[in-house]
């Protein structure tokens, strides 16, 4: 699709987590961000969550260590319910680990994750454009009655503030197939509070 490329977080995570290993999903981003003919554009709202991802990453590290020294260890002390999970698939695959040795690992990934993004957003990105302090959290709330998660509610709101003062429309790329599927986009268009926005095109690569 010609136009630029305003990324969903999903989006910039697949390309920095690539590798020849990778799923078809992960590899479908990366080539669309590699082979993309428009400038990509982020807003603040992404580049936070991807900054959060690494944070959220560095919490589930520790609880996987304090595993490791101590099975009777309490994840809820520093991991919520919906990361507790991931904390436990870790360690089930790293239980035979030399703490030292997965400690290091760890901080490999953190690091590799954090120059990935770096780079990312030295040589990838065209422009950032409106930050936290910018989103209209009027818009964002009306979006929220059709869009449960409200980070993903502000950065359709992000995409809609921007897509105003632009006179063409760009490409809305993201592979969430729960909150920006389709119907539910069109569906959104078509209501009478959003007739005066410009909605930019959706790019699903879920699909």
């Amino acid at each position: 699709m010609e136009g630029n490329e305003f990324l969903d977080t999903n989006i910039v995570l697949d390309y920095i987590n690539y590798n020849k290993k990778s799923s078809s999903k992960i590899k479908k981003s990366y080539d669309y961000v590699l082979n993309a003919k428009g400038k990509i554009i982020l807003c603040g709202m992404v580049i936070y969550e991807l900054n959060k991802i690494n944070l959220k990453k560095s919490r589930i590290h520790k609880a996987v260590l304090c595993l490791l020294e101590d099975e009777n260890y309490s994840l809820s002390e520093i991991l919520s319910k919906k990361e507790e999970p991931f904390a436990k698939k870790l360690h089930a695959r790293f239980k035979e680990f030399n703490k030292e040795r997965l400690s290091e690992l760890f901080s490999q990934e953190r690091t590799l994750f954090e120059i990935g993004l770096e780079k990312f957003l030295k040589f990838k990105v065209f422009k950032r454009v409106i930050s936290l302090q910018e989103i209209d959290m009027f818009l964002a709330n009306e979006i929220r009655g059709y869009i449960e998660n409200i980070d993903d509610c502000k950065i359709l709101a992000s995409a809609l503030q921007f897509q105003k003062d632009q006179k063409e429309l760009f490409n809305f790329v993201t592979s969430d197939v729960h909150d920006f599927d389709p119907n539910t986009y069109d569906y959104l268009k078509d209501q009478e509070f959003f007739s005066t926005y410009k909605f930019p095109k959706l790019v699903n690569l879920g699909y």
